[in-house]
């Protein structure tokens, strides 16, 4: 597991880091196009409205929810009790105590709670980055490969 950003990318490219530069930059690329394909093929098949991985999240925070006792304390504000905490969960700011909304922008297991209570579709709360539809999106368009000649105008490997 990566601490940072920057380590998982140099994770990522490991091979390719130590090669010269139009080398290196050509693995790049290379993987990113294969990343990339891989990901529009895998997209095409969905049928679920989130992404998959988000769906199965979903799944387990809503069974999760059924343990729970709920106060509605107006319009859009609710007391989420649960064997251990109390929580209060604001649906209009999209924010509970508990803060696992607020870190991973997806509806805990209190907000969930809190929304069914409302009888509202969760997916209404559910931020446009976890739909298949935006993945999708994101790798509807190719990347386009490049030849060294691109890279590097007299065609070697030094800078």
């Amino acid at each position: 597991m990566c601490s940072s950003l920057a380590e998982c990318f140099n994770s990522w490219i490991d091979k390719e880091r130590h090669l010269p530069i139009t080398a290196m930059l050509d693995g790049i690329w290379m993987k990113m196009m294969k990343m990339a394909s891989a990901r529009r093929m895998e997209c095409k098949n969905w049928k679920s409205f989130l992404c998959p991985k988000i769906e199965a999240k979903l799944l387990v925070r809503t069974e999760r929810d059924r343990s729970v006792t709920v106060t509605k304390s107006d319009d859009h504000v609710f007391e989420v009790d649960t064997e251990k905490h109390k929580h209060w969960v604001d649906l209009l700011r999209r924010d509970c105590t508990c803060n696992k909304w607020g870190i991973d922008g997806f509806p805990c297991r209190h907000a969930i709670a809190s929304i069914h209570c409302k009888q509202e579709s969760v997916y209404s709360y559910i931020e446009d980055a976890f739909r298949s539809t935006y993945f999708s999106s994101t790798y509807s368009h190719g990347i386009t490969a490049i030849s060294r000649n691109e890279i590097c105008s007299d065609g070697s490997d030094e800078v």
